[in-house]
């Protein structure tokens, strides 16, 4: 451990829950389901939910998920660290824990993680919650030379969840963001589980993804 911020005055702060689904519910949602995880343990007492991020990376990502977890829910992480090459926001409110399982978030491992439905039934919660997703399980790359196009870009979304990548998938279509679904079925020590993506090609659709979209 490298660092650790804990301060007093931010974990007192009162905890506000929204009243009703939002926009940035829906893309905090999306960040969850890419970078969270969350737990509740047998005393109920013991709970907490972490952003994970890449010490480097995403380090001027966290302060956007900060800031975002201070408007939505008016709280500061409990403890802020840096371990090793990662950055982690954890929040230890048990009424926090139960208030996003509730909007269909699961405890423990997320390998079957799906888009709540209260997201899945509104088009603008949709997007935001996709932003969210590729904002931490996203890339974006340049291949040098694609046929006879120069720097030709690829987006991709990843996860261990089928269900979820078909979900974007069926998400992006809709936008007419036209994508495809493939899965790496390489199982080695380091990687035990098959990992689903779904891709976009081409500039037109990277331009469509930037215009309805966006990014964090």
């Amino acid at each position: 451990m490298n660092s650790t911020k804990n301060n007093p005055k931010k974990r007192k702060q009162e905890l506000i829950l929204p009243i009703e689904y939002s926009t940035d519910l829906a893309e905090e949602t999306g960040i969850h389901i890419g970078d969270g995880s969350m737990n509740m343990y047998r005393s109920q007492q013991d709970c907490s939910y972490t952003y994970s991020g890449h010490a480097i990376d995403d380090l001027e990502f966290s302060k956007y998920v900060k800031q975002l977890m201070k408007k939505l829910y008016n709280l500061y992480p409990s403890y802020e660290r840096i371990q090793k090459n990662t950055i982690m926001l954890s929040y230890t409110r048990k009424q926090l824990i139960q208030f996003k399982h509730e909007l269909g978030l699961p405890l423990g491992v997320k390998d079957n993680i799906t888009i709540p439905m209260w997201i899945i039934e509104n088009k603008d919660f949709k997007i935001a919650c996709v932003k969210g997703i590729f904002a931490t399980d996203g890339s974006l790359l340049f291949q040098k030379k694609y046929r006879s196009r120069r720097y030709y870009p690829q987006l991709k979304i990843t996860s261990k969840s089928e269900q979820l990548i078909n979900q974007i998938n069926y998400i992006l279509n809709e936008l007419d963001i036209k994508s495809s679904i493939s899965c790496d079925k390489r199982i080695t020590p380091d990687h035990p589980n098959k990992i689903w993506s779904a891709y976009i090609y081409g500039r037109s659709n990277l331009e469509k993804f930037i215009e309805i979209i966006g990014f964090s």
